[in-house]
């Protein structure tokens, strides 16, 4: 099978998991597919123990997230086979605004806390992926589109489900924690693959 058909066959073989109304769409053959870039920004200045970047009250903003509350929208279920983390820090006397912070996913940009923190992602009270944070970072910067080189290519490919509750959370050793100091700290995350659209 070409590389590019890994996440649609995922997808098939997961629409049992998909609302009535999703299987009907396959079992017609109605469903089509398309490149997915699932992106969520949460602040992380505060993070330690097990922090929640996804809240339930989470409100979908381009350019910000695409989750509505902690779920994704109808109709959108996707097989997740690249994982993009990026890192961002703003001074907080500047009251920084999201939508103009920089990220990297350079190791060298990363706190050392946060790299030895793990990203967890779960849905149905599953651990779809616990992976550290340093696994999603890079030595060099990428001359490729973004997304090829500095990405991470999972071998198991994690499948998010239409309007059922997602997790995404960081989990840091016991006793350490970020610290805030005179930066507020963000973190990115983008699930790369492939979602469903209805015809």
């Amino acid at each position: 099978m070409a590389q590019n058909n890994r996440g649609q066959i995922k997808l098939a073989k997961s629409k049992g998991k998909m609302t009535k109304q999703m299987q009907a769409e396959f079992n017609a053959k109605r469903v089509r597919f398309m490149d997915s870039d699932v992106n969520h920004i949460a602040e992380i200045s505060k993070a330690g123990g097990t922090y929640d970047l996804l809240e339930t009250i989470n409100d979908k903003v381009v350019g910000i997230s695409d989750f509505h509350s902690n779920k994704l929208e109808a109709g959108v279920n996707v097989a997740v086979e690249r994982i993009k983390l990026g890192y961002g820090k703003a001074a907080t006397a500047g009251n920084p605004e999201v939508k103009d912070i920089s990220f990297s996913s350079l190791a060298s940009a990363f706190p050392d806390v946060l790299k030895r923190a793990k990203l967890i992602l779960k849905q149905d009270n599953k651990t779809l992926l616990r992976l550290p944070v340093e696994a999603f970072t890079h030595g060099a910067a990428s001359t490729k589109t973004q997304g090829e080189e500095d990405a991470k290519e999972l071998g198991v490919m994690p499948v998010l489900i239409e309007q059922k509750p997602i997790e995404i959370q960081l989990e840091f050793g016991s006793g350490t924690a970020m610290e805030k100091g005179d930066d507020d700290h963000y973190l990115q995350v983008r699930f790369l693959g492939t979602e469903t659209a209805a015809k």
